[in-house]
């Protein structure tokens, strides 16, 4: 009986997930434009798992961090258990723009927590599935070329000489949506926040502490934090 308990309460604390978001970081995003990046990254410690953020771009282009959750994998249960947390500190709103991946699980969390915000795709991730599927880099090219396009009729330019090279590659775009993709199509604001490298700048600020257990995980987020937020508020 001893070891089955003791079984039983490990199954439990490995799949219990953890969620942390300071104040600081809440009333914070609140002044930002409201545009927020979501991605995961995979840990390399003893327990693995991976790290999902949440986070923004203040004015002086610098990243925000907003939420972080350690979960056992970018399923759709931890997508919709992390998003679930967000969605209580971080209204759902038509004024909101989220920018992520086009993962399957990411999808249909958002679709469940956040209905009324606009989603875009993160072109950099669109641009690398052009080249896999396509294997070619001057068609990525056009598209970043279109994605970024200010004017409709610069982006309508571009996606005719995307359907002249490669037909099945604008058939592709267009299952995707222009709306979400490229810059003048979207429906809300995203600024000029048109990839995830935030979350990417943000992943590359913890190498570090990713092979670290979590409560070493969280008090390295911590330390960081207060150091950037002290740095800027004296500048």
């Amino acid at each position: 009986l001893h070891k089955e308990y003791r079984r039983q309460r490990q199954m439990c604390i490995r799949d219990r997930y953890a969620f942390l978001s300071f104040a600081a970081s809440i009333q914070g995003f609140r002044r930002l434009r409201y545009v927020l990046i979501i991605d995961g990254t995979h840990l390399s410690g003893k327990y693995k798992g991976v790290l999902l953020t949440a986070s923004g771009q203040d004015a002086n282009f610098q990243v925000f961090p907003l939420a972080f959750t350690v979960v056992d994998g970018e399923t759709e249960h931890a997508w919709t258990w992390f998003l679930a947390k967000v969605e209580r500190i971080i209204a759902d709103s038509t004024a909101l723009s989220i920018i992520s991946d086009r993962h399957s699980s990411i999808l249909k969390a958002l679709r469940e927590f956040f209905p009324m915000s606009h989603h875009g795709a993160c072109i950099v991730h669109l641009m690398r599935n052009v080249v896999s599927q396509y294997k070619n880099k001057g068609l990525a090219k056009m598209v970043c070329e279109a994605a970024f396009s200010y004017r409709r009729q610069d982006f309508d330019l571009c996606f005719w000489k995307i359907r002249q090279a490669n037909a099945a590659c604008a058939t592709y775009l267009e299952g995707i949506g222009t709306s979400k993709w490229s810059r003048t199509y979207f429906p809300g604001n995203r600024y000029n926040l048109l990839t995830s490298n935030i979350a990417e700048q943000l992943n590359h600020a913890l190498t570090k502490s990713r092979p670290s257990p979590i409560i070493e995980l969280f008090m390295f987020i911590q330390r960081m934090l207060t150091r950037w937020f002290s740095a800027r508020r004296t500048k």
